[in-house]
């Protein structure tokens, strides 16, 4: 038998467990969900905390002057409004945020009607990272899911290994991660966990699936398949 070049001999010992990445040794399975867990149907879901940069549309019913779409929070939380003057905005849900703008605004108009839309989210991102067609980092607003945030991502890439996909969150002064089957997620077999501001999703790779991309590329480049057949 002839000599078989490097890319096909690597190819050989990914199957059999060889040229693998380095493993994250992070919990998985049921001990993963106590660390990120899902949603729960029993809770009602997180309100939008509004925070620096963020850009909000409020509107003052019949006031078409004192409503706008370009409200900006400047970066150390606060908000300049006519009538009102700066006032902090940051850390506080919309509902809070417009009534303390209803309550301000009372003094020169009768029963304001006052409603705050976060237009454009700046504060509240997640950061995905790894094998995906588009890293980068992505806002939320409410509930947002681990698969929701992959798809936001463009999905996984050809190359990744779907059933080793960290996720890690900052607690406290403490920084926790877990490892997650998105493929089993896919699949219905396991819950889709829920992503908080702050977490970095990591998306692994896969030592086989890019071994066989990198095969199927430099083949035909080094003549691999003439050299395999003239071998037997």
């Amino acid at each position: 038998m002839g000599k078989i070049v490097a890319p096909f001999a690597c190819l050989i010992l990914v199957a059999t467990g060889g040229c693998a990445g380095p493993k994250l040794n992070l919990p998985s399975g049921a001990e993963a969900y106590d660390r990120i867990p899902v949603a729960s149907a029993n809770t009602s879901p997180r309100e939008y905390t509004i925070g620096p940069l963020d850009r909000l549309g409020i509107t003052v019913f019949g006031e078409r002057d004192l409503s706008t779409d370009q409200a900006q929070v400047d970066a150390a939380g606060n908000l300049a409004l006519p009538l009102i003057g700066p006032m902090v905005a940051a850390g506080k849900t919309s509902p809070v945020l417009a009534a303390e703008i209803r309550q301000r605004l009372s003094r020169y108009i009768v029963n304001p009607q006052v409603s705050i839309l976060v237009l454009a989210s700046v504060s509240q991102r997640v950061i995905v990272q790894g094998e995906v067609n588009q890293a980068g980092v992505y806002p939320i607003q409410g509930r947002t899911s681990l698969l929701e945030m992959l798809a936001m991502a463009r999905g996984t890439s050809n190359v990744s290994d779907e059933r080793r996909v960290a996720v890690f969150r900052t607690v406290g002064d403490q920084r926790m991660g877990a490892m997650f089957d998105v493929a089993a997620i896919n699949r219905g077999e396991m819950p889709d966990p829920e992503l908080l501001n702050g977490d970095v999703v990591v998306v692994g790779h896969s030592a086989r699936r890019g071994a066989w991309r990198d095969f199927l590329t430099t083949a035909p480049a080094l003549g691999l398949f003439v050299a395999l057949s003239n071998s037997f």
